[in-house]
């Protein structure tokens, strides 16, 4: 037992340090994720290598130097074999984050320029994914919801199906008001002002540029209070939405009546 208590510690100082050099973008913390992975294995200490494996796919999904997709997948797929079947969040995150592999392939297969099969495969991936990662989550869990919600907007918008991922923005910016995070569902319905507005400048009809405005109006001031309950602190988010605010009412002054 003192043995492994040792070899527990070591591998807690080493875990820790790999977290720290991810933090920094160093390549360095993919030997420490390693290191850490031979120590809990010594010891059979199956949750604390899971954990080194999730780590793992982190760094080769978002430190450019290492960037290697293939090897981040099979990081998160080795630690979702040694989650707990019962633990819904975790599975839920971890297959999340394999949707987030498949969507940046589906965006390096775009500017590639390959096949549109090919890219419609990768994002079809990714897309199955995702709402594998919703089913798998706990409704309570609120804080895991909102990111999956956020990268199936991002998904739809990029493929071009507008309405799908204004419906997972706004259940994104739902979710991030009821956990008190103000700035992120400001941030998510400034966006999606954005996109409405951007959507009226592709409309022919007045009519419908008018719909389109009005709601991205709607949102950019809904943003803006979101902003404002920081009093202050987020001055320059309520300057850009004060900003938006101006050019929707210009442009709908624009419009005949």
């Amino acid at each position: 037992p003192d043995q492994r208590n040792r070899i527990r510690t070591l591998g807690v100082g080493v875990f820790t340090l790999g977290q720290i050099l991810m933090g920094q973008g160093s390549p360095d913390c993919v030997a420490a994720d390693e290191e850490t992975i031979r120590f809990t294995q010594r010891i059979q200490d199956t949750a604390a290598e899971a954990t080194a494996h999730y780590n793992l796919g982190h760094a080769y999904k978002d430190i450019p130097a290492i960037r290697n997709l293939d090897a981040a997948e099979a990081a998160y797929r080795r630690e979702l074999a040694l989650l707990n079947p019962n633990d819904a969040s975790g599975r839920a995150s971890t297959t999340s984050q394999i949707g987030m592999v498949h969507h940046e392939r589906f965006n390096e297969s775009r500017q590639r320029g390959e096949p549109a099969e090919t890219v419609v495969k990768h994002a079809q991936v990714a897309e199955q994914h995702y709402h594998q990662a919703l089913a798998l989550c706990p409704p309570t869990a609120l804080t895991n919801l909102g990111p999956i919600h956020q990268q199936l907007g991002v998904l739809y918008a990029e493929v071009g199906q507008t309405e799908p991922a204004l419906e997972h923005f706004e259940r994104r910016a739902q979710l991030a008001e009821q956990t008190g995070n103000h700035h992120s569902a400001g941030m998510t319905r400034f966006n999606m002002a954005n996109m409405y507005g951007q959507a009226a400048g592709r409309e022919s009809t007045p009519t419908r540029q008018r719909d389109l405005l009005l709601r991205a109006q709607a949102y950019a001031q809904a943003a803006l209070r979101d902003f404002q309950h920081y009093q202050g602190r987020a001055a320059a988010d309520e300057t850009k939405a004060q900003q938006l605010l101006a050019r929707i009412a210009q442009a709908l002054t624009k419009l005949p009546p």
